[in-house]
């Protein structure tokens, strides 16, 4: 099964975590205002079982519900613990969680999204 999800934020979050660039509540942002969009997530996969077509509230998703998985085995499709991660200018990368969280601190220690590759907002 492969499925996708968008990088899910919260208007104006200064707590850090939830920096994406839209959420369900019909709140975006405009592409001009993501600076560095070549290393900001848009898009990733979402494995996670029952996701298809976004059922489930799955449409968008964050690395707080990714390292979640970490024990699913079934979420995996490629190697462990790595995923197809889609810029916003458009290029893939296929890299860890670790990865987009670009050497500032663990990918599993919390949900701080500042100056990672999930932060649209900063």
């Amino acid at each position: 099964m492969r499925s996708y999800s968008l990088n899910y934020g919260k208007n104006g979050n200064s707590k850090g975590k939830f920096r994406g660039f839209m959420n369900g509540d019909a709140w975006s942002m405009k592409i001009t205002e993501i600076d560095n969009s070549g290393n900001t997530i848009m898009i990733t996969e979402n494995h996670k079982e029952g996701n298809y077509l976004s059922v489930g509230n799955n449409g968008h998703t964050n690395n707080n519900f990714i390292k979640d998985q970490y024990g699913n085995t079934k979420f995996w499709a490629h190697d462990y613990a790595k995923l197809n991660f889609g810029t916003i200018s458009g290029s893939t990368n296929f890299m860890s969680l670790q990865q987009t969280y670009l050497g500032l601190r663990d990918a599993s220690a919390n949900g701080n999204q500042k100056g990672t590759m999930w932060d649209c907002q900063d």
